[in-house]
């Protein structure tokens, strides 16, 4: 998905757990952010990451990871968003700059129940697959719900084939792979780098069909 001038860019990231005021965004059409952005799961910085991404130039599309639920009664990450103009994904679909956007979880620790089911369905003709947990070839003995989630993911995109599927962090660690026409192509969007600070934000360049 090369840039050429007339296409949506987006800039993508994942993981960024309370560090997102450290990094350098690059302007885009859309911001998509596939979760973990909390550190402590504190409802406040949920609010404080949320204040921060609306700012951002051009629209935004969100999911959660396990990191950002909140138990509080106070949390309502759905009013939250929609307060800030942020389209907030839990296993539905959106459109967005002219793109099919469709956002779950799909988390790969233990189930959270806030979160919802980790294997609702993708629907057909979806754009950009957003979710925080990542797709998986083969379980590793024996099987765990990590897993089966992610293997379970896998063979939907496999059937349904998104343009470009996000997600935070597989096996394969953060990186941007599968560009062969006709395909899905895979961006795993973890920004976080322990030891060497945030990696830059990936960014993507997409017409609409």
């Amino acid at each position: 998905m090369q840039g050429e001038s007339n296409a949506s860019t987006i800039a993508i990231f994942a993981d960024t757990r309370m560090r997102h005021e450290a990094l350098a965004v690059p302007r885009a059409t859309v911001y998509v952010h596939a979760g973990q952005w909390s550190a402590t799961r504190a409802w406040n910085e949920t609010l404080r990451f949320l204040d921060w991404f609306k700012a951002l130039p051009g629209m935004k599309v969100l999911v959660r990871g396990p990191r950002d639920a909140c138990s509080s009664q106070e949390c309502n990450i759905r009013d939250a968003c929609a307060a800030r103009g942020v389209v907030y994904l839990e296993n539905e679909r959106a459109t967005v700059a002219g793109l099919t956007f469709w956002g779950g979880p799909w988390v790969d620790e233990e189930p959270v129940p806030k979160l919802g089911s980790v294997l609702v369905p993708v629907p057909d003709r979806v754009d950009v697959l957003v979710t925080h947990g990542a797709p998986r070839t083969e379980p590793a003995p024996p099987p765990t719900h990590r897993d089966r989630a992610a293997v379970s993911l896998l063979a939907e995109v496999i059937a349904k084939r998104p343009r470009l599927h996000v997600f935070a962090r597989g096996r394969r660690g953060a990186g941007e792979w599968g560009a062969a026409p006709d395909t899905t192509r895979y961006v795993g969007a973890s920004l976080w780098r322990p030891l060497f600070g945030l990696r830059p934000p990936f960014v993507e360049h997409m017409h609409p069909k």
